[in-house]
């Protein structure tokens, strides 16, 4: 279960550096790029914890949340205009298979570093953050497309709420999307 953890964290790692150098190759923001922290796995060595293994990255400055993989949005910064653009150009992107989401990162000079986002896809494919088809519906029902975004952009053509918009993120538990907090306490 554990190996199935971090390689569910790593391809999620993967798809959204993919579509990080798509954005940052469009040049949608002048000057200004957005970045991933790529977490590493680790394993502990002689201590109470030896053997256990943990995901570790680089300390980010200036940590902000933007979005959720729900559909909540903070609107505390300019930045988070570009966040939801950078989300709805995911989808784009990917000819609708996929969404960037849960994003949050800190915010630098020379532009945004990036940290621990979800994907979403119709498959179910990127782990427990993906809430699939009705998670891209319910994050697009909130989305409001803003300067950043392409009036070309697709769109999904269901646009439903089905899950309440939360800060946090939400995990699939039992078939159901459950705050992270939630479904930590109740594992």
């Amino acid at each position: 279960m554990e190996e199935s953890y971090f390689a569910s964290d790593l391809k999620v790692v993967e798809k959204s550096l993919d579509i990080l150098d798509r954005w940052n190759d469009g040049n949608f923001i002048v000057e200004k790029k957005l970045y991933l922290n790529k977490p590493e796995v680790w394993e502990f060595g002689p201590s109470l914890r030896e053997g256990q293994k943990c995901l570790v990255e680089p300390w980010i400055q200036n940590w902000e949340k933007f979005n959720s993989n729900t559909g909540w949005t903070s609107h505390q910064t300019p930045w988070h205009l570009v966040m939801q653009a950078l989300s709805h150009f995911s989808y784009h992107t990917t000819g609708g298979s996929v969404l960037l989401c849960d994003v949050q990162g800190g915010v630098y000079s020379d532009g945004c570093v990036l940290t621990d986002p979800a994907i979403m896809s119709h498959t179910q494919e990127y782990g427990p953050t993906d809430l699939g088809s009705k998670g891209i519906s319910s994050f697009f029902s909130r989305h409001t497309c803003n300067q950043y975004c392409r009036r070309d952009w697709t769109m999904p053509r269901d646009r439903t709420p089905h899950y309440a918009a939360v800060q946090g993120s939400s995990m699939i538990h039992n078939g159901a999307a459950a705050p992270r907090a939630h479904h930590l306490l109740s594992s």
